[in-house]
């Protein structure tokens, strides 16, 4: 067996029953590092669930970074998530989940750096080469990536190698 062989193995998880475990342990075993990408962040929970442990480990030096998108996560019911409705059957939950902004302003001040990644689909961004601006020009015509819903990343990376 090589040495890549004995570092690297992965886990098949199904859903969020065997995925929310896995997720709090490695960042609660987090030294070093952590780092999160999530199209939608809701302030129920689960959301909250990850949030307390992620301020733990950035209260205890991990360096946290989150990047989220906070006006897509406030539009949760266009996106047919349901968490809206779902949340009036959990008497526990009395803030809005869809408004992330003060589950934001408290990661931010436990030293979290939190950045909200509202990408701009339809923006031209400037290029010096013709070709690139032909066929970004060509893409923006032919897909209305709004309309797909296509972002919805989910990256945690925890110590550079989880």
């Amino acid at each position: 067996m090589s040495e890549n062989e004995r570092k690297n193995r992965a886990k098949l998880l199904i859903d969020g029953h065997e995925i929310l475990p896995s997720i709090l342990a490695d960042i609660r075993a987090a030294k070093s590092t952590i780092h999160i990408s999530m199209f939608l962040w809701f302030d129920d929970p689960i959301g909250q669930e990850i949030a307390d442990a992620i301020l733990e480990r950035a209260k205890a030096g991990v360096k946290v970074r989150v990047l989220l998108n906070v006006e897509k996560t406030g539009m949760g019911d266009p996106f047919s998530t349901g968490e809206r409705e779902m949340m009036k059957h959990d008497p526990s939950v009395k803030n809005d989940p869809l408004d992330v902004k003060p589950l934001c302003k408290k990661m931010s001040a436990a030293g979290v750096h939190v950045r909200d990644t509202n990408i701009d689909y339809d923006a031209v961004h400037p290029t010096w080469s013709p070709r690139l601006r032909s066929l970004a020009s060509q893409i923006n015509d032919a897909i209305d990536v709004d309309e797909l819903h296509i972002d919805h990343r989910k990256i945690i990376t925890i110590d550079r190698k989880i």
